[in-house]
């Protein structure tokens, strides 16, 4: 296995890991790590939520865990990239199988709608409007999934 770099980022969740910790806690433990003495805790902050986005920490009432995948992250950092490419990849295929499937939807549905429209000289006020509304939805979704895909 290879040893992962002892970056603030991997010292930081490793205290983590030891225990549940406050976030003053550990921005007071990273500023150590620095040899950091400003008060300011903004630049700390923003690594919390990208490390909360990473789904390498947890946070509940104030205090961060480390997540499955954190630890993956400090006892595997090659398997960790390996876990997290796989994802990317898969969820950028899921949503497009989601785009694909929704679009497909609202053809059909614009279809259907279409076949209607040879009866609106039948139709009462109100069952006009319900048709030209419905028509106008899925126009609209359509065509964004139209601009999407091009």
């Amino acid at each position: 296995m290879k040893t992962q770099k002892l970056t603030i980022k991997y010292q930081a969740l490793q205290r983590i890991a030891q225990e549940p910790i406050k976030r003053k806690d550990i921005i007071a433990f990273i500023k150590e790590l620095n040899g950091t003495t400003s008060t300011s805790t903004s630049y700390y902050g923003d690594a919390f939520v990208a490390w909360e986005n990473e789904k390498l920490i947890t946070k509940e009432n104030g205090v961060f865990s480390i997540s499955t995948l954190g630890k993956l992250y400090l006892n595997d950092p090659k398997l960790y990239k390996e876990v997290k490419s796989f994802f990317s990849k898969e969820r950028k295929s899921l949503v497009n199988n989601v785009n694909v499937f929704i679009y497909d939807l609202l053809t059909s549905y614009k279809k259907s709608i279409n076949l209607l429209g040879y009866d609106i000289d039948r139709m009462s006020e109100s069952g006009v409007e319900t048709y030209v509304k419905l028509y106008d939805m899925v126009d609209k979704h359509q065509a964004y999934f139209d601009s999407i895909s091009e």
